[in-house]
């Protein structure tokens, strides 16, 4: 268990942010689907807005 701990841990210092708040945001996705409104709906909308933000970002500052 103490391997797979480090292995995790090693692998989630090695991920860039745009992938930590991918895994962050399906997080919030994945609870919004077994929840009642209208939380559902605030819940998912923080993966909206996530994945809204990365691309807003790709277009406009790595786009060039």
């Amino acid at each position: 268990m103490k391997e797979v701990w480090n292995f995790v841990s090693w692998q989630w210092t090695k991920f860039e942010l745009w992938q930590k708040c991918w895994i962050f945001s399906s997080a919030f996705f994945g609870a919004s689907l077994v929840v009642e409104a209208p939380y559902n709906f605030y819940l998912s909308f923080i993966p909206m807005v996530v994945i809204l933000g990365t691309m807003i970002k790709w277009v406009i500052w790595d786009g060039s």
